[in-house]
């Protein structure tokens, strides 16, 4: 399954900010970035996915990338109510210590919807050799669909994809036959997917059943909790980038080896009814609407 390796993205928040519902670890170490990267670098995964809001994640990229002389294709994110993506873009650069972004999307749709403007902005980067592709990180279809209304040509977009959370999934082919690059987050909710039962805050009493029945498939095959997920986002041929948040090296350790371990479960997982798990309620597909 080399060509699922190839489609993860590394998701760097973690590496500068304590983040995820399952995260008990805080921001990984730096020593460990560089490992992570090392690993990810042999194995052929090409793609980091940062931003300007994710706290040192830039500057400790940029540290590491240095110090392993490692060369990674780099997606960045605009800051929230920024009123310059240039001046943006050139602090991203420096703090990665690069010459130039394969991706830079606007991270909040409320600033585009504020001042269209920044999008001419945006595509003058591309024009100024600074950004390979632009484009957007989006939270609701219904952004997606303003964008098609406007006839907005955009390289690349970044999604919430998962189980549950399938709202995107209506609008991969005609976004593929736009050739538009689509890359995923939230694979595994923030962790929700993976952690305990009993561990479980009231808030997700709605799914309760739903994780209690992932829980109880992955332990009939004996498989890790985060198999299912990760196997659902990256079989879908839609998708160019699925990307992994880490909160450390065995994380990803883990993930390349459930791809290795998908052959032998295969006939099993394309027997599932994984459309059952689909969920619309939004305070338990939207992060940051939980109250945990």
């Amino acid at each position: 399954m080399k060509n699922w390796i190839q489609k993860i993205g590394i998701g760097t928040v973690q590496f500068g900010l304590d983040y995820g519902i399952a995260n008990e670890r805080g921001k990984v170490p730096i020593n460990e970035v560089a490992e992570i990267l090392k690993v990810a670098q042999h194995f052929g995964i090409s793609l980091l996915d940062t931003a300007r809001a994710y706290g040192e994640s830039e500057q400790v990229l940029g540290q590491v990338l240095k110090m392993e002389k490692a060369s990674f294709q780099i997606v960045s994110k605009m800051a929230a109510q920024s009123i310059s993506p240039k001046k943006d873009v050139e602090t991203s650069l420096l703090a990665l210590g690069c010459q130039k972004l394969y991706g830079y999307l606007l991270h909040d749709f409320n600033d585009f919807e504020k001042n269209p403007a920044l999008w001419k902005e945006m595509q003058d980067l591309k024009v100024a050799n600074q950004v390979e592709k632009v484009g957007f990180s989006l939270y609701y279809p219904s952004q997606l669909i303003q964008l098609f209304e406007q006839n907005l040509s955009f390289d690349l977009l970044q999604v919430p994809y998962n189980l549950f959370d399938r709202r995107f999934e209506p609008y991969f082919e005609q976004l593929k036959v736009q050739g538009v690059e689509i890359h995923v987050r939230s694979v595994f909710l923030q962790g929700l997917f993976l952690m305990p039962l009993e561990k479980i805050s009231p808030h997700f009493a709605p799914i309760r059943e739903k994780l209690a029945t992932l829980a109880a498939l992955t332990k009939e095959a004996g498989i890790s909790k985060a198999a299912i997920p990760l196997w659902f986002a990256l079989q879908n041929p839609h998708l160019n980038k699925v990307l992994l948040g880490l909160s450390g090296i065995a994380d990803l350790k883990q993930n390349l080896a459930l791809i290795e371990t998908f052959d032998a479960h295969k006939t099993w997982f394309q027997n599932l009814h994984l459309n059952s798990l689909q969920e619309d309620n939004e305070d338990i597909i939207l992060p940051f609407r939980w109250k945990t």
